[in-house]
Formats: structure tokens, sequence, C-alpha cells
């Protein structure tokens, strides 16, 4: 390979205490030990695909989403149908190379039946209709580009001219009427750009109103109380939590509905699904790590921070003994930033091949992850990084066993999961990967 083609990758030597079929499990592997060495993932995402070696001898036909027969004008758009993200494995015999092949083949005969009809300038001519656009041009005046996009057929229809697509609503049309000026798009919501809250009083933003008890009015709190309902918010507050004055919007009662607490506004999940399930209502981030405010400790047992966990040697043991060590390091960091979440992992049954299988409890049919992980990233007083990953099965675990047998290099959990961690932190500032010096070499 030439120069150009290496890659610097930061790399670790850890002696991970780690049981080798978690790892195999994490890397979607069958076969295939714990290497020494780790790489820690500092490439694009897109490079962490499936490999053409995943599909070799899995009895499996690479089967392709978008045909590459449908592609056959362009050898470059065709070429594109191999590119794996576009693969996906597929029953070879009798499926992709048959039945789903006939379905591919069909449509394009369909192509033979089907003819593409284009508009002319010329079918509008004395035809009595206007060439009416569907995308407004005068929503796109500050770009003549995008403004001139507007004029092709294709953003076009037939519409009746007089009393249409030509005429618009005048204010001496509401004089006198009874109705209001109703808005389409509030300029309540626009508040912080003039030009924009302008932009919603033109007539194409208004309707005609019954203003008493419909434009002019809202509900009032009076109307929840004692009627069964939550305010529930339309905008959620939580994704707010930034900016104060965005997250006070949110609590105007133009942004709320009501809505069924129990089971639907408050929870997905229900405290029936648990009971008599053998789960704990096991929490991703820990309560006890939010002691110096009740609001966020609170906020720790809603259902969307609740998994069904083992209790009796995981929840109530080891898990929450992973929780404990973690708070222990606050004394030693300035800052210390926590992922968690759940895993479904894969595991071979006795043919041999792997499964992706896992319980559900309730009437909400709620899944029971097969693992748990947690990764944190530790900022010492120097601002630099080290960062620890550990998965748990979600089962009895012995007392004797030591949290750091559940180590894994980082990026086993990013494949197994899906998100990148602490991808935007400098990686000029890890010092330390799971109690190792974290250094730089050469792969090639």
């Amino acid at each position: 390979m030439s120069t150009k083609d290496q890659k610097e990758h930061k790399v670790a030597n850890p002696q991970c205490n780690i049981n080798e079929s978690l790892l195999q499990q994490l890397n979607g592997a069958a076969n295939g030990g714990m290497s020494e060495d780790y790489c820690v993932i500092d490439i694009p995402t897109e490079e962490a695909v499936a490999l053409n070696t995943d599909y070799k001898g899995s009895g499996f036909d690479q089967g392709h989403l978008a045909a590459a027969g449908n592609h056959k004008k362009c050898q470059q758009d065709m070429n594109e149908t191999f590119v794996l993200s576009n693969i996906a494995p597929q029953v070879g015999e009798g499926f992709n190379r048959d039945k789903w092949n006939d379905l591919e083949r069909y449509i394009r005969k369909q192509t033979k039946t089907i003819k593409t009809f284009m508009a002319l300038n010329t079918d509008y001519k004395g035809s009595g209709f206007d060439q009416g656009h569907l995308a407004a041009a005068g929503n796109h005046k500050k770009c003549q580009q995008d403004m001139n996009e507007t004029f092709v057929l294709s953003n076009i229809a037939p519409q009746v001219g007089e009393g249409f697509n030509r005429d618009k609503a005048l204010n001496t049309d509401y004089k006198g009427s009874g109705f209001d000026k109703g808005h389409l798009a509030a300029a309540g919501n626009l508040k912080k750009c003039q030009q924009d809250m302008n932009e919603t009083f033109v007539l194409s933003n208004i309707t005609p109103q019954v203003g008493e008890g419909f434009n002019r009015d809202k509900a009032l709190n009076t109307d929840y109380k004692g009627g069964g309902f939550d305010q529930g918010h339309l905008a959620a507050a939580g994704n707010h939590k930034k900016c104060q004055q965005d997250m006070n919007e949110t609590f105007v009662l133009s942004n709320i509905a009501p809505q069924v607490g129990e089971g639907f506004n408050r929870d997905k999940a229900l405290n029936t699904d648990y009971k008599g399930s053998g789960f704990d209502q096991g929490h991703l981030a820990a309560a006890g790590n939010h002691k110096k405010c009740q609001q966020y400790m609170n906020e720790t047992f809603v259902f969307s921070n609740i998994a069904p966990q083992v209790g009796e040697g995981f929840n109530r043991d080891k898990w929450n003994d992973l929780e404990r060590y973690i708070r222990k390091q606050t004394k030693n960091y300035k800052n210390i930033y926590v992922c968690t979440g759940p895993l479904f992992l894969t595991q071979k049954e006795g043919d041999r091949k792997l499964y992706v299988k896992y319980q559900v409890i309730g009437t909400n049919n709620v899944a029971v992850p097969t693992h748990f992980y947690k990764v944190y990233a530790y900022e010492n007083v120097k601002n630099e990084l080290e960062l620890e990953a550990f998965v748990m099965p979600n089962q009895p675990i012995g007392h004797k066993i030591s949290v750091k047998n559940f180590l894994v290099p980082p990026e086993t959990v990013e494949r197994a999961s899906g998100p990148l961690f602490f991808d935007r932190l400098s990686r000029s500032k890890l010092k330390i990967i799971n109690s190792k010096k974290y250094k730089t070499c050469t792969v090639f």
C-alpha cells in the first residue's frame, strides 16, 4: 500500500480483562478471539459498515434494495447500487434470485406501458387557465435562482385565473364582515425576527375566523382543573432546556392540548407492565447521580429513562456497583460525561447461527435488553480526557466479579449501539482509554 493510503489511527494496548464471547457479540462475529491491541475509531462512520467478508459463507446473497437492473443506462448509477449501504442479506434460491427478481422485472415492464407526459407552454395557450404555481414565486424573492425554479412546468398546474390564481383578499373584504383576519402561521411564533413576523400578516397567510370564542380566545388553566386530563405539550419543554425563554414559551396554552396522563402523556411503558414480570425498573441515568436537585432526581423515574433489568445480581448489585464506581470518580476529576443505553446483542443458537432474541413484558410489549452499556469521559484539571467503556449482560453477576471485568473497547459499543460517543471532543486531549495510555501508531 502506498504512503498516501496509510491512515493515522489511535491505538492502545490494554490487557482487557473481558469475557471473549461478549466481545464477539459486540463485534457481531461468530468466531475469532480478542486481539491484544484495539483501534479507537478515529475515521468517518460510513467506514464502519458491513463488509463483503460478512457475507462469505453465510448462506445469504448480497441482495440489492435499489435494483442494479434499473440503472443500466448509467454505469455510475449502476455501480452505486453495489455499495453495501444498498445491500441487505437475502435468501438466494427462491427469493433474491427468483421472486424478488421477478418483482423487479415486473416493475421494469411497467415503464414500457406507462407513458411519461410533460406539460408544455403551448398546452396552456388558449386553454383559459393560468399557469398556477404550486411553490409560490413570491416566497423566493431573495434568491433569483430559487425564484426562477418556481417557473419550471413541474411546479405549474392549470388554475382558474380570475377569482382564484390572480386574486387576493383585500383588507376591505374583512371590514364589517364580522370575522377576524385569522393567521394560519401564527405571528407569535416568530417574534424573534421582525421580518418573518411581518410576513405572517400578508393576506395569503390570513383566513376569515370567528373572533370571539375561536381566534381571540385561549383555553384557561381552570379548564383543565378537575377534568382528568394533563396539560400535554405539543412542542416538548424538555427539548428547550438550554434556553429558559424558549422553554417558558412551551407552557403557553396555545402549545397545550388535553392529554390522558397515565399511560400516554407521562409514560409509554406502564407500572403494570413490570408487575409480576420478574424484572426491576432499572435506571439508565442513575437517580443517585442527581441527589442535589429533587427535580432532576424525579426525572430519572420517568419511563423513558427506565428499562427492564434483572434485579438480584444485576440492577441491585453489579449495575449499582458500576454506578457507585463512577460516582467515586467525581472526587478525582473536574467533569464526567456519561452515555448510557440498552443493547440487543446477537447470540449463537444450537444451529450455530447468530440471532437477535429478547423477551418482552407487559401488555405494551416492553423490550428486555440483553445487555447495557455505560461510556464515560473523564476530564481532569488539565482539560485532558480519559475514556472508559463498560458492557454488562442483563443477568445475575457474581458479587466477587469486579466491574473492571466488563471494560470493552469503546468502538465495539459504537458498532453495537449506533451512535459515536464524544466524537466532537478533541482527540488530542484524549490521553487514557480503559486505564491504558492512548498513543499513536501507523496502521498499514
